[in-house]
């Protein structure tokens, strides 16, 4: 999907292949800076990214035995409302029916 999106990136804004690379880096770099600052950064009509900390804990493995998995946090991401929305099939209720003749 990298390779994609900057090609439609590049596309849509009608520029070079190595400018919507650097757009590309520029967007995660913004991203990332952010979540190290404040943990949370929301795009709008995209979602919220946010870190998200999972405390360590003792797993059970058929061919191991017993295992400890370390503490670790990990880039959660909350898509919004429109995003969701605008992929969902359009729900056909009574009032979309069309009517008898």
């Amino acid at each position: 999907m990298k390779k994609g999106f900057t090609a439609a990136l590049a596309a849509e804004l009608d520029l070079s292949r190595e400018a919507a690379i650097k757009l590309r880096n520029v967007m995660a770099a913004l991203i990332e800076q952010g979540l190290k600052e404040t943990g949370r950064v929301a795009i709008p009509g995209l979602g919220v990214f946010r870190i998200k900390t999972t405390k360590a804990h003792r797993v059970v493995c058929f061919g191991r035995g017993a295992m400890t998995i370390p503490a670790a946090r990990t880039v959660h991401f909350r898509a919004s409302k429109d995003l969701k929305r605008s992929i969902q099939p359009m729900k056909r209720g009574p009032y979309l029916r069309p009517t008898q003749p």
